[in-house]
Order: structure tokens, then sequence, then C-alpha cells
């Protein structure tokens, strides 16, 4: 019984440290996003699109941690929609657009 009860706890605790750090992933390309605005890598049209899917994001993380629960699933969309994002930033960066 013991045994299950410290289990329950590292699940729980790893949990809770995955979720922190898909938001502090989502915060770091946030971040990258308006550093590449700032250097004038990006049109605003591009920057307009890249935060309001970082706007989506947040929100489907807030969504997921609505239940205190985050699911391999519910983590598995996040990671995609923010592999998503960083490839379009990336795509728009090394665009040969002039601005």
């Amino acid at each position: 019984m013991k045994s299950l009860l410290t289990l329950f706890v590292f699940l729980v605790f790893v949990g809770i440290c995955t979720a922190q750090s898909i938001e502090e992933n989502r915060a770091k390309q946030e971040q990258r996003i308006k550093e590449a605005f700032q250097k004038k890598k990006l049109t605003e049209l591009e920057y307009s699109k890249l935060m309001t899917e970082q706007k989506k994001i947040k929100d489907a993380i807030q969504i997921a941690k609505a239940d205190g629960v985050m699911t391999p699933k519910e983590k598995n969309a996040i990671n995609k929609k923010l592999n998503g994002v960083e490839k379009k930033l990336l795509k728009y960066q090394n665009n040969a657009e002039i601005y």
C-alpha cells in the first residue's frame, strides 16, 4: 500500500513537471517570435498569425490543466501545435521577403 501511494505521488509530480515544461516551451517560443519581429525578420501579418497560434496553444494548455491532469493525448496535441508554430516561424524567418 505504501509503495502504491509513493508511485501515485511520483506520477502526480511528473505530470506537474511535464505541464510546466510545456508552458515553458510555449513562453520561450513566444519570446522568439517577438524577438524575430523586433529584428524585422517577420512581417506584421506573419507576426499576427504566429501570435494567434500562441493564443490557441495557451488556451489548449489551460483547458488541459482545468481538470488537474494532463493526459498524454493532450500533451501530444499541444506539442504538435508547438512544433507546427516552430516550423512556421523558421519558414517565415528564412523566406526572401524584404521588410
